[in-house]
């Protein structure tokens, strides 16, 4: 998800310096009209955008806009509502004066003691299981979300209208039911306008069938990949201020305003202000945002506004969710400020629930088949509306239409599918990946090879791909060639086919694609790694592989794999295969895997026939089990691997814990090419799923487990040290293990080339780093705890890594 929004902004900001466009700042005070005293807290926001912020303690405020006529709002309990027509593109500084509402108020004894918003906000965070919308035991609604994104340019006021580069609105019927859990979303209709590559692909992957973005009655909120501490955490008290600002009567009964702020402007937390009803202690409205001091990066503004509706009484579930974000490569008034960003607003609105349903016992049913894009909503599903489109939006559809034949879009377009897919796009061809064209190691010297696949706009199911390469030390040609085939199902249904003749490093080096599932390469020895090494990258063999694989994707979260191989393995220049001090050419095998993936909850988007997995917060499982029968020189063995993966992302607060643990084991005697060869990484750069210190071909396992853990503090420690806060830098910690047996056995099928060691006293290493230096760089520095005795180790190392990250 960060990399395909990282790249929206790089289409951006390639693509928008041509289009001039107004940004109307506005500040000014606010006052009592009387006293002359200023007024917290008031509420300002724009009529139309339904976006906007709270004058500060001492009454001043600032807000801007892009898009013109519009009213702004200013509203405060116990005041009559302002609102000033801002129809100039200029910059206003106002002073607004708010006449007091005559009105008799009952008497009010205020005892010494405990804040009033404190004691408010204890109830709500108590009765917060009671009241959140997803415990509702079931539920069926209407719902209609919208989501429009403009480009913006902060400086030029030439023009009067920014550029929309995305539009999408779908109304769907929805139904939730926790016991016996059951889920269906029936697409009513849904359209999608897009620049480039966003006509194709959702920015935003497949959410939960209600849309309902963030939930606030959670402990920690999830954005983008960061964890926040929400106002109703069970420790809130210890990050957030709370001040009663207003209590009202309304139908629902007594109603509570209280506005928070966090402890920390640079902690993962919110500012703005809660409606609370009394009694149940249910939210009512909200409108909270990001402080602009925050240590987020990419985020210049987010602004969220919820309501919620009763139902049955004593239930509320959610009326309107509205989210309004700011997306900038740079912060404003940085060092390097650059102009463009991207403004996203998200709308969802829900009507028509109920809870009086029979239950429904039977296991999902398919969905009903619906037009995934319409190039506008029919007359009739249009009333289903539960509001129209605005002006600004109507406009942006016709316009996204014009804009998509503009070449500075279509070279936009281009340069942010390269960052996304690793190919540079094409008509009928697409080179890449391109970070494989060039690199360079020990037995071939440079390597240079042309590589691509059939693009998209050839073949939206089918997908051809190949490269040939060639060594300039070694003087051979490499090659491969390979298909892949999505059916036209709803579930994911893909054939692959291929033949690679090639050089690869020696070792089960693809199962690093259950942990890094978006990857299309190992990235082993690509230019770049090549270039910032430590170790010659010299454990190479020449491999002949013909497979194919069938993924079947039965429901969301469960998906089979069944693959077949044959390879053929020769011996390598630095890496000879013998047999009791005999020299051999080569060994062959054949293969037979099943696997299986399970993943809960998961977010996804599919382009073309990859699919990108966004996350999960709760562990994803692979299971990989493989039946072989190997030949060398005549003699026929068998044996039987398998291995699980664990992948999981743990929030503890506004920190953030990752593992992937690994554990796998060969049954049968098998040459050293087929044993757990562990994963190293001889660069300079920090690997996350590698050991960083373990030299190549070091440790090997017939029965191992490792567990590779990382720590994001995010800024925990630094945002509270003056100097270091102002940085914006973030902690990181590490700690990689790796337990083993190898039973001597296997020498007697082919002599191992080098010294192969078992891990049965746990080799460690751990690091300390520190991220988001300049918000691109991180660098760790690591050390190795054990084995120093071993021949050409280290001890301690720096390592660097390029890591974007919001």
């Amino acid at each position: 998800m960060l990399k395909k929004t990282v790249s929206i902004l790089l289409f951006i900001l390639t693509a928008i310096p041509a289009v001039a466009q107004v940004r109307i700042f506005i500040d000014g005070k606010v006052s009592d009209a009387q006293t002359g005293e200023p007024v917290p807290f008031t509420n300002i926001h724009f009529k139309e955008q339904m976006t906007g912020t709270i004058t500060q303690s001492d009454g001043t405020f600032s807000i801007n806009t892009g898009s013109i006529p519009d009213t702004l709002v200013v509203s405060s309990v116990g005041y009559i509502t302002n609102r000033i027509p801002i129809t100039k593109y200029e910059n206003y500084h106002l002073n607004i004066d708010l006449e007091p509402i005559d009105i008799e108020l009952m008497e009010v004894i205020i005892n010494p003691g405990e804040n009033p918003a404190n004691r408010i906000m204890r109830n709500v965070i108590e009765n917060k299981d009671k009241n959140n919308p997803m415990n509702i035991e079931k539920l069926r609604c209407n719902t209609y979300t919208k989501i429009l994104v403009h480009a913006k340019n902060d400086k030029d006021t030439t023009t009067n209208t920014g550029l929309p580069i995305y539009f999408s609105e779908k109304i769907s019927e929805n139904t939730i039911q926790k016991d016996p859990y059951y889920e269906k979303g029936t697409i009513i209709a849904e359209r999608q306008e897009g620049l480039g590559f966003l006509n194709d692909m959702s920015i935003i992957g497949y959410s939960n069938n209600l849309s309902l973005g963030y939930n606030f009655y959670e402990n920690v909120i999830e954005i983008f990949e960061k964890p926040f501490i929400g106002p109703l955490n069970n420790r809130a008290f210890l990050f957030y201020k709370f001040y009663l600002t207003d209590s009202t009567m309304t139908t629902n009964g007594k109603e509570y305003t209280i506005n928070i702020a966090p402890k920390n402007n640079r902690d993962l937390a919110f500012n703005g202000y809660i409606k609370a009803i009394d009694d149940v202690w249910a939210i009512s409205e909200l409108s909270l945002s990001i402080p602009q001091n925050a240590n987020l990066n990419y985020v210049n503004k987010l602004d969220i506004f919820q309501t919620f509706q009763t139902i049955n009484d004593s239930l509320t579930f959610y009326r309107i969710n509205n989210t309004s974000a700011d997306l900038k490569i740079t912060k404003d008034e940085s060092f390097l400020d650059f102009d463009f960003m991207a403004k996203v607003n998200k709308r969802s609105v829900y009507d028509s629930i109920t809870t009086d349903f029979a239950t429904v016992y039977q296991s999902e049913s398919k969905r009903n088949k619906t037009n995934t894009k319409l190039t506008k909503f029919p007359k009739s599903v249009q009333k289903l509306r539960p509001e129209s489109l605005t002006e600004t939006e109507e406009n942006a559809i016709v316009k996204i239409d014009s804009l998509n034949n503009d070449w500075r879009i279509k070279s936009a377009d281009a340069l942010s599918q390269m960052f996304i897919t690793g190919y540079i796009p094409g008509d009928i061809i697409d080179l890449g990946p391109y970070l494989e064209l060039v690199k360079k190691n020990k037995v071939e010297g440079f390597r240079y090879t042309f590589a691509g696949r059939t693009s998209a706009a050839l073949t939206k199911n089918t997908m051809v791909y190949g490269h040939i390469g060639y060594g300039t030390r070694d003087n051979e040609w490499k090659y491969g060639v390979g298909a892949k085939h999505k059916l036209k199902n709803e579930r994911r249904r893909l054939f692959s086919l291929e033949y690679i003749n090639d050089l690869s490093r020696v070792g089960d080096n693809r199962s690093i694609f259950l942990i890094k599932e978006n990857m299309m390469v190992t990235g082993e020895d690509n230019v770049i790694a090549s270039i910032f090494t430590n170790a010659p990258l010299d454990k190479l063999s020449r491999e002949i592989r013909y497979s194919a694989s069938y993924e079947h994707e039965w429901r969301k979260g469960f998906t089979t794999y069944t693959g077949f191989n044959r390879r053929i393995i020769h011996s390598g220049l630095y890496i000879p295969f013998t047999v009791q001090n005999k020299n051999i050419d080569q060994f062959s095998l054949n293969e037979i895997s099943l696997g299986l993936r399970l993943s809960w909850k998961e977010n996804y988007t599919d382009n073309y026939c990859r699919r990108y997995y966004l996350g999960s917060p709760y562990p994803i499982v692979n299971i990989r089990l493989t039946g072989g029968q190997y030949n060398i020189q005549n003699k026929f063995n068998e044996y039987l691997k398998a291995r699980l993966v664990v992948n999981h992302d743990i929030n503890f607060g506004q920190t953030k814990f990752k593992y992937v643990f690994e554990t796998g084991f060969t049954l049968g005697d098998v040459p050293f090419p087929l044993l757990d060869l562990h994963r190293t990484d001889q660069s300079l750069g920090f690997a996350l799923y590698s050991f960083n210190m373990m030299n190549e071909m070091e440790f090997a396992s017939d029965r191992f487990a490792s567990l590779m853990t990382q720590y994001h503090l995010n800024g925990l420690l630094f945002n509270r040290i003056p100097l270091l806060k102002q940085l914006g830098i973030r902690e990181v910690a590490s700690a990689k293990i790796l337990w083993g047996n190898l039973a001597d056995s296997h020498q007697n099928i082919l002599d191992y080339p080098v010294q192969l060691y078992e891990a049965q006293q746990p080799y460690t290493e751990v690091s300390l780093g520190v991220e988001n230096f300049f918000q691109y760089f991180r660098f760790d520095f690591v050390w190795r705890l054990n084995y120093l005795n071993h021949p050409g180790v280290s001890p301690v190392g720096i390592r660097a890594r390029f890591d974007v990250t919001f």
